[in-house]
């Protein structure tokens, strides 16, 4: 919990700067289209058709009850009744048998994501850190190193250049509030 609970706070405060700039740039655009028609059909040009093994691994009917798993694990983590990487593995072992009810179905998912891991060789608490500091100070989003930005400029129809010097000024200001707040809280030491 000493490694999460601090970061709650700049977490916030990043989210809030960041909610305040999709106003303000949402604001912006919708002054510049004007009153044009949106509308809500998707192009062929997008859809994609699943795999049968991507359709196995859906789980439709249980998204109201793996949301509520999640809540009550990281409610649980917030409170300190148990410590959190006790709690993140119950977590972990109830959304296995929820969601994955055959022990073969388990273990396949399970190696799925082993290799990655094992892979490194970093120290936890050292990824802990970077991911904590690294994610919340939304660096991400213009990362050439992030497949979702890939997905994101290939979907808006943009450059990934055009993407990150529009965006670059925005998340760098939501950057320097989360790291000012966490030197201020005492939870980034220089």
């Amino acid at each position: 919990m000493e490694l999460y609970r601090p970061v709650i706070i700049p977490q916030l405060i990043g989210l809030a700067l960041g909610l305040f700039f999709s106003y303000l740039l949402g604001k912006k655009e919708k002054e510049r289209l004007g009153h044009l028609e949106v509308s809500a059909t998707i192009d062929d040009e997008y859809s994609m058709d699943i795999t049968d093994e991507e359709k196995a691994l859906r789980r439709p009917k249980l998204v109201i009850l793996n949301v509520i798993l999640i809540v009550v694990v990281i409610a649980i983590m917030i409170s300190g009744l148990i410590l959190p990487a006790a709690s993140f593995m119950i977590g972990t072992a109830i959304a296995l048998v929820l969601n994955y009810p055959n022990s073969e179905d388990q273990k396949i998912r399970i190696n799925s994501h082993a290799e990655t891991a094992k892979a490194f060789g970093v120290p936890v608490l050292d990824i802990a850190r970077a991911s904590i500091i690294g994610q919340i100070t939304v660096g991400f989003p213009i990362s050439p190193l992030t497949p979702s930005t890939f997905l994101l400029v290939g979907l808006a129809g943009v450059e990934l250049g055009e993407h990150q010097k529009f965006s670059f000024k925005y998340l760098y200001a939501i950057s320097v509030v989360i790291i000012a707040s966490m030197l201020l809280m005492g939870v980034l030491n220089l």
